[in-house]
């Protein structure tokens, strides 16, 4: 199959079209935000060269264009506009063409040609004393929504999550278990080890240094005991992360754990001291020596030998890249850890590794729950199982104004309402904060996830009512005269590339975007087009079907269930 879609055909022939009269000036085409033109040359530099007005050389340019277009072209006319040569689409032969390939491809459309590069994602990395709590969403469902996009996009992706079992704060986990975990869970096992994380530190300072010996017996291998809980503890929390990781539908192809690549980066350590990148301090500490690189300088060892979060990330980093043959590595972690990596890279980079420049943090923003920070060590967070089972039940009272006969309520209502959580977080592009409010998220209306998928069911429901089988025989010769139409199937032509640009600039606020640009396009049409018992029904269902289609990818894409019925 032909793996060119049409707009990309549509956009060569312009360029050939232009490069025929001048191919310097083929590098100013671009796309513009309005509709009536598909592409446009703006003539600025042109002219300049030249000696005259941009809109004197823009009509010149549009008269010879016109000469160019033959009538089987995807391009329907050209026209000068002020400085602008706008370039118009010819919808008799570009409207089959489109729906023919959305409704031939399917599943499948959108799909780009593999691009033999192998990437591993790392997102999600819950601590194991802490229960997944709204902050946690964000990476998670970045994560999870990029590894689809980059997948989609002809990445071979590799989904990791990375848990940090060694260090203080699981220490002081081992000893909150120690002190009142005996009986063992109460309720999911992350949750009430978080209970215990939040109760230890209600106990004061005196109580809580007590971690610090922990931490070094086990590092040290020094205490059979501690090693014991540790490894109870971890086991109990990851039960506890797989669970929720299974109802929100989000699953990866590797789990890394610190403990294995300590010893290594400690290695690695020793090696940055013999090369001069890092020095001892007079404290007896390891630090990397970047001061000189525009950045501070960093303990990478500890004095007693113990390592820290640096020293575990070397050794994971080159372990990653040996292992799996990685072309890059993505870290998606919040924006407060932006030095961090920095810092991390540019060890790496000194310590001689080549690939150290194919390591991408990709940070975020905050996320706060009605314009409120929220802290684990206080308690004064709310969980992503507790968030689950709001929206759930706020996605039913939802489904009991619109639709109180649907069937499966309690099935559809769950999956608005992760679908609602999902949207929430990924329409905000990762640098800006996302403010959650439970119910503004949840509403059928709006920039919201269940009017993405509302609008999906609205299309299944007049497929279904209108009782015929949409095939791609025949397709390419509809063509569909309305100036709606011809902007919901220019809309949709759009889709591979916004998948292209997303993958890209790892960006899935871009494919939230499209589709609620899309869906409110066609609810427009749905208002004011007749679609069944109609002349053009049989034009218009293909339509809708390949709506139907690019909306259900597009929330794939975002890790969100696409319902028939709502």
């Amino acid at each position: 199959m032909d793996n060119v879609y049409t707009i990309e055909k549509f956009k060569k022939e312009v360029k050939e079209i232009v490069s025929d009269i001048d191919k310097e000036i083929v590098k100013y085409i671009q796309s513009p935000k309005r509709f009536e033109a598909a592409m446009a040359l703006p003539c600025f530099v042109v002219a300049k060269k030249q000696g005259k007005s941009p809109q004197s050389v823009a009509e010149e340019l549009a008269k010879k264009i016109r000469k160019k277009i033959k009538k089987s072209s995807l391009v329907a006319d050209v026209k000068a506009s002020g400085p602008y040569v706008n370039f118009f689409i010819n919808y008799k032969t570009f409207t089959g063409c489109v729906l023919n390939e959305i409704i031939e491809r399917n599943e499948k459309y959108g799909e780009l040609p593999d691009k033999k590069e192998k990437i591993m994602i790392e997102f999600s990395n819950p601590n194991p004393c802490k229960a997944m709590h709204i902050g946690h969403a964000r990476t998670t469902f970045l994560g999870d929504s990029l590894a689809r996009i980059m997948s989609f996009a002809g990445y071979d992706v590799i989904r990791a999550n990375y848990y940090n079992d060694m260090g203080k704060q699981v220490a002081k986990e081992v000893l909150a278990y120690s002190m009142w975990g005996k009986g063992g869970p109460t309720k999911k096992p992350d949750q009430w080890l978080a209970d215990l994380y939040v109760k230890l530190h209600k106990e004061g300072d005196e109580v809580i240094k007590k971690a610090d010996e922990i931490l070094f017996e086990i590092e040290m291998n020094k205490n059979k005991k501690w090693i014991e809980i540790q490894k109870k503890v971890v086991g109990l929390a990851l039960k506890g992360f797989n669970e929720t990781y299974k109802r929100l539908g989000i699953s990866f192809d590797v789990e890394i754990r610190e403990s294995e690549h300590r010893p290594r980066g400690k290695e690695l350590v020793q090696q940055a001291l013999k090369m001069g990148v890092a020095f001892k301090s007079n404290e007896g500490t390891v630090v990397a020596d970047l001061e000189k690189y525009g950045m501070p300088s960093c303990v990478i060892l500890r004095s007693d030998g113990t390592g820290v979060y640096y020293t575990s990330d070397l050794g994971t980093t080159e372990y990653k890249f040996k292992k799996f043959g990685l072309d890059k590595s993505i870290w998606v972690v919040g924006e407060d850890q932006k030095l961090y990596f920095k810092q991390l890279f540019k060890i790496l980079e000194l310590l001689g590794y080549k690939w150290a420049k194919n390591c991408i943090h990709l940070s975020y923003g905050m996320v706060t729950l009605k314009g409120k920070k929220m802290s684990s060590r206080k308690g004064a967070f709310i969980t992503i199982d507790e968030i689950m089972d709001e929206l759930k039940e706020l996605a039913k009272k939802e489904i009991e104004k619109k639709n109180p006969s649907l069937k499966d309520k309690d099935e559809v209502a769950e999956k608005i309402g992760i679908g609602a959580f999902k949207y929430a977080i990924l329409r905000i592009e990762p640098n800006h904060v996302v403010d959650f409010n439970p119910e503004a998220v949840t509403r059928f209306e709006g920039d919201t996830g269940p009017y993405l998928q509302y609008t999906h069911a609205r299309a299944s429901s007049i497929l279904r009512k209108a009782e015929k089988e949409i095939k791609s025989k025949n397709v390419k010769n509809i063509y569909l005269e309305s100036e709606k139409e011809k902007e919901i199937i220019k809309k949709l032509s759009e889709f591979p590339e916004v998948v292209n640009k997303s993958s890209e600039e790892l960006k899935p606020h871009q494919i939230a975007g499209y589709l609620l640009e899309l869906s409110s396009l066609f609810n427009e049409y749905y208002h004011s087009t007749k679609v069944i018992g109609s002349e053009k029904e049989q034009e218009r269902l293909v339509l809708v079907e390949a709506v139907r289609i690019v909306l259900r990818n597009g929330l794939n894409l975002l890790g969100i269930d696409a319902p028939e019925e709502m």
